[in-house]
């Protein structure tokens, strides 16, 4: 899937990664949003944060790793609330994955992160 593929894939997605996506509270009053959507050969994923949160990126990117998901696209902003939009490809010859799997591992990469240094 090229850029153009993606950058269409995303514009036909919903508009706000609130649509159809579950909130969950982390362990600080923050709500996170995560939705996960199942594209053409990987997934698009949005993740929302109502407040700044430095190192939350580091470990998403952790989680995508250890679930052999490269990043080929991303749109991100972390300075008032942290905001993600990206585009991930499973790598050959892994295990295929489900939208559901990633969205597990987002969450739990949050958790992680707010239960940790992240709060600091």
């Amino acid at each position: 899937m090229g850029s153009r593929e993606r950058k269409k894939a995303a514009a036909a997605a919903p508009n706000s990664s609130h649509h159809n996506s579950k909130e969950f509270r982390a362990s600080t009053s923050s709500t996170a949003v995560v939705n996960v959507e199942s594209v053409e050969r990987g997934f698009l994923i949005n993740v929302f944060l109502e407040r700044n949160s430095p190192g939350l990126l580091v470990r998403i990117l952790e989680a995508f790793e250890k679930l052999g998901l490269g990043v080929l696209d991303a749109d991100i902003s972390c300075s008032d609330c942290f905001q993600l939009q990206a585009f991930g490809e499973e790598n050959e010859g892994r295990k295929i994955i489900k939208a559901q799997v990633v969205k597990n591992a987002v969450k739990q990469a949050i958790k992680e992160w707010s239960e940790s240094d992240g709060q600091t």
